[in-house]
Parts: C-alpha cells; structure tokens; sequence
C-alpha cells in the first residue's frame, strides 16, 4: 500500500489478512444492515483472532473484547450507544453442563435463545443469555432444558440479571444492571470540504495540538504519506500566530492550519476532542475512517493519486 521498508517490516508482523479492516454492522428498524465500524470506534487493524461479547461493565448492554495476534493482545470497545432494554439469564439444570449448555431460552414476542458455550475461533461464550428488547419493558420467559422439560418463569422485567433454576418456577434477581448515561456521540464531518475548503481527492486530516504525545507520534508516519505524494493536512488546536513555530517544534512538513471553531465545535460533548485523530477522505473526498495512532493509518485512499 505504502511500499516503503518501514511499511514492508510492519507487514512481515502480521498474517496474511492482518491488514483487514473490522466490520461492524447494525440493524436499522426496517431490517436493513448498515456497516459502521469507523464511525462506532471498531476500526482497529490489530490482527483479530478472536472475540468475545458480554457485559463487561454491568450496564445492560453488550461489550466487545477482541483478542489479537500482535500488540495490543487484548482490545475492550465499550457499548456507549443509547439504546433499548435488555435482560440477561443466568440458567442453571440438574443434569448435565450445570451451566444449562443445549437449553433454549423462548422470550415472548421477541425469539429463542439457544445456550451454546463452545461456539467461535478460539474464543469464550458467556453462560449468560442476555436479551435485547429494544422498546419493550419486560417479557414472558420460559425454558425448555436439555432434558425436552419446558418450564415457564413468567414475566421478567428489564433492566436486571436473572436466575433460572430448573424446576424452580420462577426467576431470582441476583442484580440490577448500572446503566450509564450515554454520551453524545461526535458527529464527524462526512466530506473533506467540510474540514479543508476546496480540499479534493484522497487526504489525510490530522488534528493535533503540540502537548499531544500521541499527536508527535503520528508526524513521522504523515510525513512519509505527504512524502509520497498523499494529500495531507495538519488541523492544530492552537491560535494562528502560534502554529507556525509549533509545526517546527514537531517536525511538521506537510501543510497546517488552525482547526476553524465551527469545526471544533462538532467534536464537542462530554468526552470532548479525542486525540489523537486523523481523518481518512478517500479519493471520492468521503470519510473511509478515522484513524487513532500512527499503526492505524492505511487506508484505501492512500494507494490514489492526489
């Protein structure tokens, strides 16, 4: 893609798909699937061997854990998103796996729930059965255990992790779930135009500020991309009188300028700026990704001329 040494070594490093980008995809309430990897945070090219979904924090919705081949081993992507409600199932039967392996889960309304404990590459699945019931408050719940018995546990509301013992008759409520407030997702502009001004063709949008560590680390990878032909822009977080002595503080040699207020406003919300930051435009000028670090910055647009 890039073609230099520095980027054949990095290669070597990984498999033979370790380039891949991550795929995530979400179901519109027609039914349609959307892919939002970039836009959800899930765009890592670590080299992914395996992932693992479950509530990792006790808030009620569904966390992501990927584990990779190389640095960094272990990836956790929070669920912050505002969405719907939710239970989770705890099972325990008689006979057999104590964890109610080969169970199945019918909640009324919404489907059944297999309990399947070995499923994926090298991976772990929770015991737990956790149920999405979007605008629902509650659902009638009941069991049919690996020994062909069907037993119900009536209504269940949201918002709690339940036990179901076999033979029981009716749920325990071992805890509430500890929602948190979802914040306000950044809205990133969709075209270049909207960041650079009569900006064309596949480009690298860096915003930085000097203090950034992160920031200085991403200079050297952006100065080969700019080195090579790839259309690159610094957007700092610093008055304009100031920028040209910080852009030879870092060894800037691509083209800066101020982030416009209009543009830093976008970004704001309680977690505020992220950075570092750089945004991936490809050669149709659409945002393709967002990249967070100097591993992360190859992307389709870079093998377009400017």
């Amino acid at each position: 893609m890039l073609g230099d040494a520095r980027f054949l070594q990095r290669s070597m490093k990984q498999s033979f798909s370790g380039w891949e980008p991550k795929k995530l995809f979400t179901r519109s309430a027609s039914g349609r699937f959307q892919e939002v990897a970039s836009v959800e945070g899930f765009e890592s090219r670590a080299d992914g061997r395996s992932l693992a979904a479950d509530d990792f924090d006790g808030d009620g919705d569904l966390d992501l854990l990927m584990f990779s081949r190389n640095a960094p081993r272990l990836q956790l992507f929070e669920n912050v998103g505002s969405g719907g409600n939710a239970l989770e199932l705890e099972l325990r039967q008689h006979q057999g796996h104590r964890d109610a392996d080969g169970a199945v889960v019918h909640v009324a309304g919404v489907g059944a729930f297999p309990v399947v404990l070995a499923r994926g590459y090298a991976t772990a699945v929770s015991p737990r059965v956790h149920v999405g019931l979007g605008a629902r408050t509650g659902a009638e719940v009941s069991v049919q255990w690996r020994d062909g018995t069907r037993e119900a546990f009536g209504a269940l509301a949201s918002g709690a992790l339940y036990r179901l013992e076999q033979g029981a008759g009716r749920a325990e409520t071992l805890r509430a779930f500890a929602p948190r407030k979802a914040r306000a997702p950044v809205r990133w502009p969709a075209a270049l135009t909207d960041v650079v001004p009569g900006g064309k063709g596949a480009t690298a949008v860096q915003l930085f500020m000097e203090s950034c560590k992160p920031c200085r680390a991403e200079v050297p990878a952006l100065n080969a991309l700019h080195a090579q032909g790839v259309q690159v822009v610094g957007l700092g977080l610093h008055p304009p009188k100031e920028l040209a002595g910080v852009k030879q503080r870092l060894g800037i040699r691509y083209p800066v300028a101020p982030l416009p207020g209009a543009i830093a406003e976008a970004f704001e919300g309680p977690q505020g700026l992220q950075l570092p930051t750089v945004l991936l435009y490809g050669a149709d000028g659409k945002l393709a990704r967002i990249a967070t670090g100097a591993a992360k910055l190859e992307w389709p647009g870079a093998d377009a001329s400017p």
